[in-house]
């Protein structure tokens, strides 16, 4: 059996170590301040973004790269052997799964496979770990990826921002549900259902209100139905709001190690806006 190469985009929102530790090739997808670019993680990070939309009163906007980028990717692997499983942001959100599957046909060779999470961030992440895992288990790379299909309907992801202005002006949601959220002065829970970004709940008050909400959701599921072996949190300078919900899940009986919290990257941050958190979950 051939070796197998992990490989997604910097949406994904895993640690740096995380991607070290499961050797995970990272595709840098693309932060454009006018006709300026930079690559996720590589030319710009989260601080560096906030620090730009605040002090130059710029608001960037998000690409993903072109098919050219995943042919030179994938065939750098296959030329050293290896079988390809591909997981990035959902289709329904980014042109990459577009651009990683123009790159499949245009190759024509070897074994790739490609799975869209329907999902983003660490919920794509997530997918990743458990790829990695399968892969230590020996599976073979059409295992690996039709598990993870599978598993890519039983996610469960919940954002609380701070606002939805991020959000309005990366064409997330539509200018009613902004101007409503800002007069109410909401927190808005964003829900990813289906591959489609939806405004879920919009509790107003504190911010502590957002996450109890979020909190509520994986209370309802119930610990029993939830793969517990990671639960990931992730945010956007949320620092408190993320030792909160930790504690809360530690409370519930969780491990600790199995608790993963991470910051969010540049092109996630684009468009959900500082202090947004999320909590991320398989449901079994």
């Amino acid at each position: 059996m051939n070796k197998i190469k992990l490989i997604t985009d910097s949406t994904s929102d895993l640690r740096r170590e995380t991607y070290e530790q499961y050797d995970i090739e990272v595709v840098s997808l693309l932060v454009n301040f006018g006709e300026e670019s930079f690559r996720d993680l590589v030319d710009i990070d989260l601080k560096q973004l906030y620090a730009r939309c605040e002090n130059k009163k710029e608001f960037p906007k998000t690409s993903s790269v072109p098919p050219q980028v995943f042919v030179d990717i994938f065939n750098k692997y296959l030329d050293q052997g290896y079988d390809i499983f591909f997981v990035g942001i959902g289709k329904e959100l980014s042109l990459t799964y577009n651009a990683a599957n123009m790159a499949l046909k245009e190759i024509n060779r070897g074994k790739i496979r490609i799975v869209d999470s329907a999902n983003l961030s660490s919920a794509s992440g997530l997918l990743l770990i458990r790829a990695a895992e399968l892969r230590e288990q020996g599976k073979n790379v059409d295992e690996i990826a039709d598990e993870i299909e599978r598993l890519s309907h039983h996610l469960h992801v919940y954002f609380a921002v701070e606002n939805l202005e991020f959000l309005y002006r990366g064409g997330r949601v539509s200018a009613g549900k902004y101007f409503l959220g800002t007069m109410i002065h909401a927190h808005p829970i964003i829900k990813v259902s289906n591959g489609k970004l939806s405004v879920y709940k919009t509790p107003k008050g504190k911010m502590v209100k957002a996450l109890d909400e979020m909190l509520n959701e994986f209370y309802r599921i119930g610990p029993d139905k939830i793969d517990l072996g990671h639960v990931m949190i992730t945010h956007a300078f949320a620092d408190d709001s993320a030792a909160y919900i930790k504690k809360k899940l530690m409370e519930m009986g969780i491990p600790e190690n199995n608790i993963y919290i991470s910051m969010a990257g540049s092109v996630i941050g684009t468009h959900c806006g500082p202090n947004t958190i999320g909590i991320l979950f398989i449901e079994k």
